[in-house]
């Protein structure tokens, strides 16, 4: 609750880079906003209504204010995907127009897409595991038959090109099945 209220501005400095490494969840109270704006990427406000949760930085929930009392918005629930936080979050906005009580389907439209996105990967990632024996497959009889042709010049340039394109194609596909299972 208003944690730069009382220290001075080494303390503060000292403070916000503590938080912005932190990697827990901070709740924090206050009306400090350039405080709020460096360290914030999600904005409850309480009101005679209830709680509204906007996923983003101060500035943009601000912004997103203005609108809405400037009648361009409808009152909306806002999410902000990123990995990133505070002022660093740079990504795009999906607005819901149902207003707080419509909050339930973005949550459920998000979520089934999340489970689509994970299907998919699972669906690609099955699907790489019966390219990737092939294409190592086609490696190896490649590799096989430049040993075997070694003197025949003619034959030995094609299959080298041949060998490098297949070694190329096997290492893509190690890469985005390496990349869909960090993922």
């Amino acid at each position: 609750d208003e944690p730069t209220n009382h220290i001075d501005i080494a303390s503060r400095e000292v403070l916000e880079m503590a938080l912005q490494h932190f990697e827990g969840t901070v709740l924090m109270i206050s009306h400090d906003r350039y405080f709020i704006q460096q360290l914030a990427d999600k904005v409850l406000t309480l009101s005679p209504k209830g709680c509204d949760s906007f996923e983003g930085t101060y500035e943009e929930w601000r912004e997103e204010q203005r609108k809405i009392e400037s009648g361009i918005r409808r009152p909306a629930v806002a999410v902000v995907e990123s990995g990133k936080s505070g002022a660093n979050a740079n990504s795009e906005t999906k607005t819901s127009t149902q207003g707080a009580s419509g909050a339930k389907d973005w949550r459920d439209t998000d979520a089934r897409a999340k489970q689509n996105e994970a299907r998919k990967r699972a669906q690609r990632i099955e699907e790489l595991e019966k390219l990737i024996p092939q294409a190592e497959a086609q490696v190896k009889a490649l590799g096989e038959a430049v040993e075997a042709h070694a003197t025949d010049f003619e034959k030995l340039s094609g299959l080298i090109l041949q060998h490098a394109e297949a070694q190329t194609q096997l290492d893509d596909l190690e890469l985005e099945y390496l990349e869909l299972h960090e993922a």
